[in-house]
């Protein structure tokens, strides 16, 4: 296993998904339908072999995969992808994700997660793969925003242990002494906290709990996971999507949601040791970058240490990642898909989306990865 640690400095790059066959277009032309070589297109990225694919979602990068997915398609169209977006589990789905349940079953060529898989569901989901199992690379950096409705609030600071408070129930009011402690100079009011927090499957609370849990995990004593358990019971009917509009419309209350959803919401900056800051791509990117990345075999995980301070760093983050068959079926076009999500302007378009940029560091771990995979 290869580790490193991340630097924040760099250019991304792009890889060339070689299949042996010479070069068949020029920089500026996309490659023709039917092509069977890699080609050149004017973004700078190289097509995959030609070649179909269908991809699945079911984490906060959903919709980033899904522009990803149109734009490598008309870039290279010679590569036919179909995007599947998160799916509601049946009550008897073993993996309790629709997309993951697929892509174990062969029904999906590649599958998007906000978390890492372990190696026993690398094992699991890719029992189809020529490998025997799936390969796991970063592809983006996914914020997840605090977000409240408080009278007469506009700047709020909370750090690890108060949130889970918070959302345990144990600190109830505005003007709670801890909460005071962390925002001095503001005025707060006596009301109650009204927490909203979305039932069944939702990535942001993945992504929320484990900071929680690993930033505070005296406070915060729950295990990881997409539905939210905890003393803090979601409202019957609350959906990810449905925390914006109904922290917007109650006063008292506070929730959490994707950085792209924040809209005309006030959002809390984050405290670790004496600094702050506000939810941002580039806050976010910040904290992404002091994280340590990992490569075993066609897997690749970066692990952040939420606890340590990291000036400039917005902490609640986590990472995107795609998993899919190493080697044989579609995994070329899925391979090239990848290649496209890390390449410049596949991170610029994840930028315009409100998520973060992944370190160039990381990168360079998933070009090598997918290098190590094509030569297999």
């Amino acid at each position: 296993m290869a580790a490193a640690v991340i630097a924040a400095a760099g250019t991304l790059g792009y890889l060339t998904w070689h299949s042996g066959a010479p070069e068949t277009g020029q920089a500026g032309q996309a490659g023709q339908s039917g092509q069977t070589g890699p080609s050149a297109v004017a973004s700078g990225v190289s097509c995959a072999p030609a070649g179909q694919a269908t991809i699945g979602v079911d984490g906060m990068e959903g919709a980033l995969v899904e522009r990803w997915t149109a734009d490598f398609g008309k870039a290279c169209p010679g590569n036919r992808l179909t995007y599947k977006g998160p799916a509601v589990p049946s009550a008897d789905d073993p993996f309790k994700t629709a997309n993951a349940t697929l892509l174990a079953d062969g029904g999906l060529d590649a599958a998007g997660f906000d978390t890492t898989l372990t190696d026993q569901q690398a094992v699991t989901y890719g029992k189809h793969c020529a490998t025997g199992q799936v390969s796991q690379l970063p592809v983006t950096v996914a914020p997840v925003a605090v977000v409240f409705n408080v009278p007469g609030v506009v700047d709020l600071v909370l750090d690890a242990p108060t949130l889970a408070k918070i959302f345990r129930k144990q600190i109830q009011s505005w003007n709670d002494p801890a909460i005071r402690a962390l925002n001095p100079a503001t005025v707060l009011p006596g009301s109650p906290i009204d927490v909203r927090v979305p039932a069944g499957l939702s990535w942001s609370a993945y992504v929320f709990s484990q900071y929680l849990g690993k930033a505070a995990p005296a406070d915060w004593p729950y295990e990881v996971g997409a539905v939210w358990d905890s003393e803090a019971k979601a409202r019957p009917g609350a959906t990810e999507a449905s925390i914006p509009g109904a922290v917007a419309g109650a006063q008292g209350s506070i929730g959490f949601v994707p950085l792209r959803d924040v809209g005309n919401l006030h959002a809390a900056r984050v405290r670790t040791g004496d600094s702050d800051a506000a939810p941002s791509t580039a806050t976010a990117g910040t904290m992404a970058a002091t994280g340590t990345a990992e490569t075993s075999g066609g897997k690749v995980s970066v692990k952040l240490d939420y606890q340590k301070p990291v000036k400039g760093g917005y902490p609640v983050v986590g990472f995107g990642y795609l998993a899919f068959c190493g080697s044989g079926g579609n995994s070329a076009v899925v391979a090239g898909l990848a290649s496209y999500a890390v390449s410049g302007p596949g991170q610029a378009s994840g930028e315009s989306m409100k998520y973060g940029t992944l370190p160039p560091a990381v990168v360079q771990q998933v070009q090598g990865a997918l290098a190590g995979l094509r030569a297999q």
